[in-house]
């Protein structure tokens, strides 16, 4: 041990302390001897939070290595350290106790630790790498991960300006054409069969009503070359997602014809049969967000919080000076929200609590209500063709069905749901009324319904679970009807059912790419038929291969014969660049062993948007194959696609397919051919254009801008404006809003800025929306701000400079920095006055002058403009000097 005056001044060394590339101190000293660097325990201890308490009288040191379990005892006189009970060499020679610290060499005290120290003097540094990651660094990696997460995912208007898009009587359309053709020979004998077939949609408006038309049929064959139109569809519906149809109805959908996809009466059937009409204020898409909740509570000094949700993580808290921590509006999804919080405190301790939300896809916020209602005629099979027309007996034809349901957010836990129905099904009039309830109850999501037919007196119900134990999900469900129970559909089928499944069962932790899951299925047909079935699946990943197996029992009974099988089938996938392969093998366990079938399945993209596809089918007991090659092509215009097929029988067979889009381009007047089936999308036609007057309108004058790029909903859209300046922006979601902003990194100059952030419209399809964009040139105005100290100035940080235009308006505002100098981005052509904020100048009692400066037509940068500070009723001097 040394004393203190082993020290000089010279030893002395301010370093820069480091935790892996964490600073800590860059006023870390050290004392460097020739042959020995000596660390400060105290300080050391101190900044990377180890818990050491030194007592330099005693000559003794006492604590823990960051974590309470890690005792550390260091006892100079006696000649001893130890670390968690474990004694460690103790070289007094290389310990210096001064005044105000223990100073330990830096190697000695390296090994103490379990850490890596390293000093190196010339570029007076020290770096810390502990073996063992301290408490210290778990918290800065906390904090590096909670500043790196983006929010909580819930959607934020941006404030674009809203586009009115009204209906027409007529407008747009977007066709999609389909025309497939198969040639097939059996023999060389035998005639040649073919066929060709036609499949044709229309969107546009008409009538102020957005228009769905679809027809299919033949175009010829080998009996009948005619063509035929076998089917034909006609939808007309409004769509507005924020509700305004109807007045005070609130209507999102109204929508008359043929009809599909819409919310169908749990038990009861199918709430739309045939052509008729439709109101509905549902959401037009199926929502994400249910609600928000926010978390609130104590935080010790020193310990912080991180939040996740479902094992992802959303946010980070630090402790404040008020000891708590606040989570605000933390967005509920449907489905499983497990929201966890974790609690570090500054010793390594360590806390959690959970809080569980299992939210079903069709529960409401509270005090939120929608409902359906509807009118259909089964008996007709289209609104353009009518089916059906074998039915000679009239009290045998469906009658029209008239369906309700609505639902209602109780509480944040609880929804109600109602059905009303009327039908007539083969001759036998049908009254439906049901009920349902929908909620949660930390992770367990429950459902229940009940129906009754008023007229057949006949009920039924079912009642289902959902949860999640430990990453396992678990789902059942129970469903019993009366024998004489029939939907509007028709007949169920069963009187009684029951399912259970479980799934993403770990049964081997160590292989997290290997999970597994198992259902059940019992259902009773009546009182002599009945079906059992289990099942258990196995979903692995291996050396870049997914693969699956299932194995299902089934045990029928009938009649009082049991049939009992036993099946399995296996399938994997694997890509590898531009190769695509998957397979699938069918096998029997039960009566017999036995193959059934394999399926081989493989694309490869051979670029220029040319995928190949071949396949192979075997069937094992027919002893039968089928082998099948494809050729398709995406053009910009069209999609062509040629297939040959060739099977055990010797038959073989050919086939071409074309599909193509049309959409009329409303600028030109003209149609943009496209390859891909976008009549059900919707397009924008944009145009960017120099907007020299700033009216937001193209003028005859004014130029277009080309090779300008766009972005819909925050994606980059492939797209860009030809020498017209326009782009035709397809593909777009229809019925739902949609952002559309311009790409500022692709105008061609960096004085261009739109003049708008943004458009927000609701696009439909068919009918492309003209969006002009006008791009107004700017320029830059830069300089420092002074103050007036007699005949010298120095700059001043800390001000606000304000930008007004000739009309007085406030158009920019900006913060002048730590040298005084201060940079006005994008401001508009003309005439500019710079100003400091006089609520500023008046509360710390100085004033300046204005200035004012001129931006050219084709814009520009100024540069070197000083705003000169000085206090109230002081003279400035030498104003021209300054």
């Amino acid at each position: 041990m040394q004393s203190s005056s082993g020290f000089t001044d010279d030893d002395a060394l301010l370093c820069l302390l480091t935790l892996y590339r964490t600073p800590l101190s860059d006023e870390f000293m050290i004392f460097a001897t020739p042959e020995r660097s000596y660390i400060p325990l105290t300080e050391f201890s101190r900044l990377l939070e180890l818990g050491i308490d030194v007592d330099c009288n005693a000559k003794k040191a006492t604590g823990y290595v960051g974590r309470p379990g890690q005792t550390f005892l260091l006892d100079i006189p006696g000649s001893s350290v130890s670390v968690s009970g474990h004694a460690c060499s103790c070289d007094t020679s290389r310990i210096v106790v001064t005044a105000n610290d223990i100073y330990v060499e830096s190697q000695m005290l390296a090994s103490w630790l379990s850490m890596h120290i390293e000093v190196n003097r010339l570029n007076a540094a020290v770096a810390v790498k502990p073996f063992v990651p301290l408490p210290l660094q778990e918290r800065i990696a906390r904090e590096e991960a909670g500043g790196n997460t983006w929010g909580y995912g819930v959607y934020q208007d941006p404030g674009y300006s809203r586009m009115k898009f009204p209906y027409s009587v007529l407008n747009g359309a977007s066709v999609d054409v389909s025309l497939r053709t198969s040639f097939v020979s059996r023999s060389p004998q035998s005639p040649q069969q073919y066929n060709a077939s036609h499949y044709t949609r229309i969107t546009g408006d008409l009538l102020w009503m957005n228009t769905h038309a679809d027809f299919s049929g033949q175009i010829a064959n080998s009996s009948d070359p005619g063509l035929l139109i076998e089917d034909g569809r006609l939808r007309l519906e409004r769509v507005d997602p924020d509700g305004n149809l109807l007045g005070p109805l609130g209507a999102k959908t109204i929508a008359f014809g043929d009809l599909s996809q819409y919310n169908n009466l749990p038990l009861i059937g199918t709430a739309v049969i045939g052509p008729g009409g439709l109101v509905s204020s549902y959401p037009i898409s199926s929502p994400s967000l249910f609600d928000l909740v926010s978390l609130k509570g104590y935080l010790g000094p020193g310990w912080d919080v991180q939040l996740f949700r479902n094992g992802a993580l959303l946010d980070y808290r630090p402790s404040n000076s008020f000891n708590e921590y606040e989570f605000v509006d933390i967005p509920l999804n449907y489905g499983v929200n497990e929201l966890q919080l974790v609690f570090n405190g500054p010793q390594g301790e360590r806390r959690t609590e959970s809080y569980h939300y299992n939210i079903g896809q069709n529960m409401m916020k509270p005090g939120q209500w929608a409902y359906q209602a509807s009118l259909s005629f089964p008996s007709r099979h289209s609104l353009l063709l009518n089916g059906n027309t074998s039915l000679q007996d009239d009290s045998n034809r469906p009658g029209p069905l008239m369906a309700w349901k609505s639902t209602l957010g109780l509480t944040e836990w609880l929804t109600f749901s109602n059905y009303l129905a009327s039908a007539k099904i083969k001759g036998v009039n049908h009254s439906y009324l049901g009920s349902g309830v929908s909620g949660y109850l930390q992770s367990m999501q429950i459902d229940a319904d009940m129906a009754f037919d008023t007229q057949q007196s006949s009920k039924a119900m079912q009642v289902g679970v959902m949860t999640s134990i430990a990453g396992v999900s678990l789902s059942g469900r129970y469903a019993s009807l009366d024998s004489n129970w029939v939907a509007t559909g028709g007949s169920v089928g069963y009187r009684d059912q029951l399912e259970v499944r479980a799934g993403g069962i770990r049964l081997f932790p160590f292989i997290p790419s290997t999970s597994f899951s198992t259902d059940y299925r019992r259902q009773i047909i009546d009182d002599e038929q009945r079906n059992e079935s289990w099942g258990i699946s196995n979903y692995n990943q291996t050396f870049g291969i997914t693969h699956s197996h299932r194995i299902y029992l089934q045990k029928q009974m009938l009649y009082g014969t049991t049939l009992e099988t036993s099946e399995g089938t296996s399938s994997f996938s694997w890509m590898n660049g531009a190769l695509h392969w998957t397979g699938e093998v069918n096998y029997q366990l039960h009566p017999e062993r036995q193959w059934n079938y394999l399926i081989m399945s493989g694309n490869i993209d051979l670029g220029d948007d040319i995928i190949l596809t071949n396949g192979f089918n075997y069937n094992f007991p027919q002893q039968t194959w089928r082998a099948l090659l494809s050729m398709n092509k995406q053009g910009r215009s069209a999609l062509l696609g040629i297939s040959l097929n060739y099977n055990s029988d010797s038959v073989w067979g050919a086939g071409l397919n074309l599909s193509m889009n049309f959409t009329r381009e409303p600028r030109r007047s003209s149609w943009v051919m496209d390859g891909s089936s976008g009549s059900g999308y919707s397009a924008v036609s944009a145009m960017a254009f120099i907007d020299e007057n700033k009216n937001r309108q193209k003028d005859e004058s004014e130029e277009v801008i080309p090779d300008v790029g766009y972005f819909v909903n925050r994606y980059d859209h492939p797209a860009t404006s030809d020498s017209t300046g326009i782009a035709f922006l397809n593909n777009i979601a229809s019925n739902i809003p949609a952002n559309i902003t311009l790409s500022p990194a692709t105008l061609p100059d960096l004085s261009y800025v739109a003049a708008d952030k943004g458009y927000r419209l609701v696009p439909r399809p068919g009918c492309p929306f003209e969006l002009d964009f006008p791009v107004w040139i700017t320029g830059e105005v830069s300089g420092l701000v002074c103050e007036v100290q007699g005949e010298m100035i120095r700059p001043v940080s800390g001000i606000i400079i304000e930008a007004v235009d000739a009309d007085g308006k406030t158009i920019g505002t900006t913060l002048s920095g730590y040298d005084g100098f201060y940079d006005f981005e994008a401001l508009p052509t003309g005439p500019i006055t710079l100003r400091i904020s006089s609520e500023q100048a008046e509360k710390i009692g100085f004033e300046g002058e204005a200035t004012c400066v001129t931006i050219p037509s084709n814009g520009g940068y100024i540069d070197n403009v000083r705003l000169v500070l000085q206090k109230k009723n002081q003279n400035r001097t030498n104003t021209e000097e300054l």
